[in-house]
């Protein structure tokens, strides 16, 4: 059935078969069937009207053809049979040392080979068992992917190849000369291959547009032409699979973590994150907004700080006292674990990111502070709190957190605005004072301590009863 209305579509487009029709009735009306030649003559009038009011203008086509001609974009159409139709000659640009151009009503192979023995194609097509391979794939890849750009390198210039099907079966394909942006992609590239940290640049559906080499050394297991075009949620999945979150025990953990940075990433971009690989390798990424709704990344190797600063912790927990550091803006920063005992219910949720006022407001609600009443009195403490923070004492100040413990607080100011607090636990030492104090209440003589100063330090009951006024 095809073949028959290709043949009756190619015969009744042909002015040929008008003519035909016609001389076949002027033969009746000379045979003596004047009613069968005037019919047939009045059908090829009609037939030639109808044609000659639906065919297009010749000149429309014309100056169609001159148009293309003065652009520098290349078309060339194909037919059903991927036989050559019409081209222009910025089609043939990229092409200087083909001698023979004319391929109209040739096929795509033949056009092929004749640019292959031209030496226009890349050097690792040595044989014709790679040619013939090649060509093969191109034509699968006109026929399945009509559409979708391609890129080719000629000679030192770039062109985009888009292949668009044709309503009876055929192809146009159009190529563009993109040479000068594909150079500015180029210095883009090497501008930042050339920067230190990683950069990844993501569209705004979250998709893997670029990444320059230090991105590939960092996700070495992750290779880029696998990774552009994939959203980020797909590459981290792929991350934990190929071993690089060792902290998460589970997929569950993991989910919950990738779940909390890809809500960041689209509400709360800039703010700094970090991650430990299974190589032992700490990053940290910084995010900035695009103009088009993606995201730029810069990711940074600090493994260096990161152990510096694990030693620091590991020295701060092996002393003997209470560590708190307090940043500029009155937030912990860090701290050892003596520092929280005197307040177990602290290490519940962490102090890291809260301020002193938010410390003692939490702890308000386990029982601490019973003696502020009213919350009137509780909040006038924040008050104090607040003052206290940003204005400490240079004395050591003296606290029983908890009945039958007692505290004593060293602060002293950091050179960037900060606070270091240390706290040393001398619940033994006012024992052994309240000790010394029975025992010397006990003695049956008057006792007095008179310090360096001159002042008095302690006495007992007994040292006052001669003088009941100076109680």
């Amino acid at each position: 059935m095809d073949a028959a209305r290709r043949f009756w579509a190619r015969w009744t487009g042909n002015s040929a078969a008008i003519g035909l029709i016609a001389v076949a009735g002027g033969g009746l009306v000379l045979a003596g069937w004047p009613e069968w030649g005037a019919g047939l003559a009045i059908l090829a009038g009609l037939w030639a009207l109808a044609r000659a009011r639906f065919r297009p203008d010749a000149s429309v086509e014309t100056r169609l053809r001159a148009a293309l001609e003065r652009t520098d974009v290349g078309v060339c159409l194909y037919d059903r049979d991927d036989r050559v139709v019409a081209l222009t000659r910025a089609f043939w640009g990229p092409f200087v040392r083909l001698e023979d151009k004319n391929f109209v009503g040739r096929h795509y192979d033949d056009m092929m080979r004749a640019v292959y023995d031209a030496g226009y194609f890349p050097e690792s097509l040595k044989g014709k068992v790679d040619f013939e391979q090649r060509i093969a794939e191109l034509k699968r890849a006109r026929r399945s992917g009509s559409g979708v750009p391609r890129l080719v390198e000629i000679e030192g210039r770039w062109y985009q190849l888009t292949d668009h099907l044709t309503d009876d079966g055929g192809m146009m394909t159009v190529r563009t000369d993109i040479t000068d942006a594909k150079r500015a992609e180029i210095r883009l590239q090497e501008a930042i291959d050339a920067m230190d940290g990683g950069f990844a640049l993501w569209d705004a559906e979250d998709r893997l547009v670029l990444v320059n080499r230090a991105f590939e050394r960092m996700y070495g297991k992750l290779s880029k032409e696998e990774s552009i075009g994939r959203t980020f949620s797909e590459l981290q999945v792929q991350a934990y699979e190929a071993g690089y979150y060792p902290q998460f025990p589970n997929l569950a953990a993991f989910d919950f973590w990738l779940g909390k940075v890809v809500h960041q990433r689209r509400s709360e971009p800039g703010i700094p994150r970090q991650n430990r690989t299974s190589a032992g390798h700490w990053y940290q990424t910084i995010e900035s907004r695009t103009a088009d709704g993606g995201l730029a990344t810069i990711t940074t190797d600090i493994t260096d700080t990161k152990q510096a600063e694990e030693r620091l912790r590991d020295a701060i927990e092996n002393i003997d006292s209470g560590f708190c550091l307090y940043g500029p803006d009155g937030k912990v920063v860090l701290h050892n674990a003596k520092f929280l005992e005197p307040y177990p219910e602290l290490a519940i949720e962490g102090v890291i990111g809260r301020s002193m006022v938010e410390n003692v407001r939490y702890l308000r609600a386990f029982g601490y502070y019973p003696e502020y009443k009213t919350e009137a009195e509780f909040e006038a403490l924040l008050v104090r709190v607040a003052e206290f923070q940003r204005n400490p004492p240079s004395e050591p100040q003296i606290f029983e957190p908890k009945p039958g413990m007692w505290v004593q607080n060293f602060y002293h100011r950091t050179a960037n605005g900060g606070m270091v607090t240390i706290r040393v636990d001398i619940t033994a030492l006012k024992r052994a004072e309240a000790r010394l104090r029975d025992a010397i209440e006990s003695l049956d003589s008057g006792f007095c301590l008179f310090g360096a100063d001159g002042r008095v330090v302690m006495h007992n009951a007994k040292y006052l009863e001669p003088y009941p006024e100076l109680k």
